[in-house]
């Protein structure tokens, strides 16, 4: 989707606007709403991502344009090749309303139409059976009005830098119909595209898959053709018409095709010694991508680059328009070639598919490619970002699913939606069964869609573990963990108490995998990990000894606050009364030991050294207790007693 420079919204009067935000890292993603008027057109494009009853699929479009760098005005037609899902008599397709269409063709012969509301009406008569193939072309001509909205589905801008301007197109993620008749579902990939665009002779068109020999119609125009033979969404499908030179190399993966990658930029020298070395940051990128991510998906055909003015970035399949070269930029569209491109989201719900794997790409090429303490800079401020504040959902609501502004929060979408990927990572503490994941996910559903329901289901598989609990919390739950940690240790053993708090009333318990960095007393350290299920759990962990400092999260892995990580009391007692409760005899011999320091007692538990626990039984002799231990096999056991005031942990040998 569109990268931007910019990334806090505002919304106004029903657009998106954006103030710029400069940090040397920081690349964001934004979309801005329809216009009022197509409220109705909104709510049927949804219902049709969710059950595709067009009745029809599409097999191929022809986009033969007439264009210029000059404006926004088109003429030409769209030929679309579709087959029948189930008995039809009319077929729909999306086409802006301000266009002005001439004629429309079934299989060459004229149709009846109507074209109102943005639609394009076409009449079968008689109704045409499941399993047949038609082709319709649409003839039209026109300009769509230049509203202010900066996104729109064509665009013309200047670029005063470098003294040029450009016509380009920008459709997801329902603005495909603003420049071609379009069927607009995001689970009906065509199969195949042509894209012709007649210019002036001295204008250059870069799009989608591989270019053909240009048809030199005359002096002063010329036919550029392009065509590509995989599967392709509809936004994905563009053109851009400037004065461009090429800059062109090829790649090489270890173990794979080769790739070309092919550059459109200003067609000015000075363009080309400016932005060089930054693009040729895309082969190393390529080459990584290749081994996290699986073979590049488009080997057959390329990979490039192509420059608009403006702030940011956009997928295109195989060519992705670039307002400037920023690593992180070049990195987010690339990694859409995979996550967005190759495997498409099922629903706009779902876009996490795409923007959060996009935006978690930026962190991998900072960290293999620079380094992870850069890499880590970096992503400090995505979290600053999510925490400012309490609530939202990476997963988008039914009542957010028609609203770009919420589709492509960028808090949500990218910021939150990329640090699920990270905790993902940490979770599964196993970086090549991690990304043996990822590339199993987008190899089964490869040229086709998914949702994040779809990614667990091949996560559970690969783990053998159920998953379903953290997308429960992360993708559909809101908000984030507040801890508070307490620990207190004993001799071979530290005591480790986690209290949670939910960042809004009605967040849900953040089950997870707590680290700890422990500090000990000789100036070793211990690294461990425990799994919290339940609130105020407390956790036994056998040390080599005594410990002086513990930090949680020391990596910084899970999205959260901190209220305190303190000594002392990890069920409310002063560290001055552990100090009084004393057992004897020590090693326990007779099957019992006595208790004493402790005036009442409301449990006694025995912690063996994989944490487990066992219970066993106490009598009041006087002002001490007799405890069984008939039960325990010899060995070595951390005694945990309570009373009203709290508790305290004693080291146990049973012989």
């Amino acid at each position: 989707m569109p990268t931007f420079i910019s990334y806090r919204p505002h919304v106004l009067a029903g657009f998106l606007f954006f103030i710029q935000i400069s940090w040397g890292w920081a690349q964001s993603h934004l979309h801005t709403t329809e216009t009022c008027g197509h409220t109705k057109a909104w709510a049927q494009r949804l219902a049709h991502q969710e059950t595709d009853d067009t009745g029809f699929d599409v097999k191929w479009y022809f986009l033969d344009l007439e264009a210029s760098n000059a404006d926004v005005s088109l003429s030409g037609s769209t030929t679309i090749l579709v087959e029948a899902t189930s008995a039809l008599d009319e077929v729909v397709f999306e086409l802006q309303r301000d266009y002005d269409v001439s004629s429309v063709t079934i299989n060459g012969r004229e149709a009846v139409f109507l074209h109102e509301l943005d639609e394009v009406r076409i009449l079968l008569a008689p109704e045409e059976p499941a399993g047949t193939l038609m082709e319709f072309e649409i003839f039209y001509s026109g300009a769509i009005p230049i509203t202010g909205n900066f996104f729109q589905g064509i665009n013309n801008a200047y670029s005063a830098q470098w003294d040029q301007r450009v016509t380009y197109t920008l459709s997801e993620p329902y603005n495909a119909y603003q420049w071609f008749a379009a069927k607009q579902v995001l689970t009906d990939k065509a199969d195949s595209v042509w894209i012709h665009v007649t210019t002036p002779a001295d204008q250059e068109v870069a799009s989608n898959g591989i270019r053909q020999e240009p048809e030199i119609l005359d002096e002063v125009r010329v036919t550029h053709k392009w065509k590509t033979n995989y599967p392709i969404a509809y936004y994905l499908i563009s053109m851009t018409i400037g004065d461009y030179q090429e800059y062109n190399f090829t790649v090489e993966p270890e173990g794979e095709n080769p790739i070309f990658v092919q550059n459109y930029i200003y067609d000015d020298p000075a363009v080309l010694e400016f932005y060089r070395e930054d693009i040729d940051e895309t082969a190393d990128m390529l080459k990584l991508f290749s081994e996290l991510f699986g073979a590049y998906p488009f080997s057959g055909e390329k990979y490039g680059h192509v420059q608009a003015p403006f702030g940011g970035g956009m997928e295109h399949q195989t060519m992705s328009l670039m307002g400037n070269f920023n690593f992180t930029l070049i990195a987010h569209e690339l990694g859409h070639q995979w996550f967005g491109d190759y495997v498409t989201c099922g629903t706009w719900q779902d876009i996490w598919i795409n923007e959060g794997f996009a935006r978690y790409s930026e962190y991998l090429a900072i960290e293999k490619l620079i380094d992870r303490a850069t890499a880590e800079e970096w992503r400090q401020d995505d979290v600053e970002r999510i925490l400012s504040e309490n609530g939202g959902t990476v997963f988008v609501p039914e009542s957010g699913a028609d609203l770009p502004s919420r589709i492509f929060d960028f808090r949500l979408t990218y910021s939150k939606g990329g640090q699920l990927v990270h905790m993902l990572r940490h979770e599964i503490n196993d970086d090549d069964l991690f990304f043996r994941v990822l590339r199993e996910f987008v190899q089964r559903k490869a040229f086709a869609t998914g949702t994040g329901d779809d990614f667990v289901e091949v996560l559970n598989e690969l783990t053998e573990q159920d998953f379903t609990w953290f997308f429960e919390q992360w993708y559909y739950g809101g908000g984030f963990p507040i801890y508070d940690i307490t620990w207190e240790d004993g001799a071979d053993t530290v005591w480790i108490q986690s209290d949670q708090t939910g960042s809004y009333n009605g967040a849900p318990f953040f089950q997870g995998t707590l680290p700890f960095r422990l500090t000990l007393e000789n100036g070793g350290q211990e690294i461990v990990r425990v799994f919290q299920s339940e609130n105020n759990q407390k956790f036994a962990i056998p040390i080599s000894d005594r410990v002086v400092d513990v930090e949680f999260d020391y990596e910084n892995w899970i999205l959260k606050e901190v209220n305190s990580v303190r000594r002392g009391g990890v069920v409310g007692i002063p560290l001055e009364y552990r100090a009084s409760a004393k057992i004897y005899p020590q090693p326990a011999t007779g099957g019992y030991v006595h208790l004493e320091g402790i005036s009442s007692l409301s449990r006694v538990q025995v912690i063996d050294l994989q944490g487990r626990f066992h219970q066993i039984s106490s009598v009041q002799e006087g002002e001490r207790w007799r405890l069984d231990l008939s039960r325990l096999q010899a060995g070595m056991y951390q005694l945990r007693v309570e009373d009203e005031l709290g508790g305290v942990s004693l080291p146990l040998v049973v012989r």
